[in-house]
């Protein structure tokens, strides 16, 4: 039906209006690719975690992630980038398979208003494309709605986000797991996520975002 659809009203790239894909091949091509992976650090957790990032969080990458919050519709071009970010992950298919994969659980606030969590549907695509495994719910939950970190400070990130999240250690304690969400700042979320997952007993921690920005 989709396809049909695509033939009767062919899609236009959000990007620059040319027909064909929601995110054209074109544009695709014009996102800084990192690929790469590092060691965050906090003086104020006990414990380092290792980070994969796919995109640099600028230009159409940013302005991608970007419309998927603020303009729930266009999540589709999410899908696209995400797809595009599998295909870096190839030479990293087993270090995936090591892990239970879950998404960064938004605000019920968030969700509410957009619909979807962005990291729910970045775990989709992996998911369609790598050999992982995922949970039929989601074991992390968010105990506290916490306003736009957009504008804060690195300072202002990990104190707003303190005591956050709850994990449920009946499914993931002794586990291995990997977390995932659209873009990494300061790591502030992934600290405190991990943080409620290494109380809930888990066994080792990853992190996956697909970009990153550094403040």
């Amino acid at each position: 039906m989709e396809n049909l659809l695509n033939l009767i009203f062919p899609p236009k790239c959000l990007f620059c209006s040319s027909t064909g894909a929601i995110f054209c091949e074109v544009c695709l091509g014009k996102c800084v690719v990192l690929n790469q992976i590092e060691t965050l650090k906090n003086q104020g957790f006990n414990f380092e975690l290792k980070l994969l990032s796919i995109f640099s969080y600028e230009g159409l990458v940013r302005l991608c992630i970007k419309k998927s919050k603020y303009q729930a519709k266009q999540f589709a071009a999410l899908k696209v980038l995400a797809s595009r970010g599998v295909t870096y992950l190839k030479p990293y298919s087993s270090f995936f398979g090591n892990f239970y994969v879950m998404a960064v659980p938004p605000s019920e606030n968030n969700l509410s208003k957009r619909g979807f969590n962005q990291a729910d549907v970045i775990v989709h695509v992996l998911a369609k494309n790598l050999p992982i495994r995922t949970f039929s719910k989601n074991p992390l939950h968010r105990l506290k709605a916490t306003v736009s970190q957009h504008s804060k400070s690195r300072v202002e990130r990990f104190n707003t986000l303190k005591d956050a999240f709850w994990a449920d250690a009946s499914l993931v304690a002794g586990k291995n797991i990997l977390l995932v969400d659209d873009i990494c700042t300061s790591g502030a979320t992934f600290f405190e996520c991990a943080k409620a997952l290494k109380r809930a007993g888990v066994k080792s921690i990853g992190c996956f975002a697909l970009s990153r920005r550094l403040l």
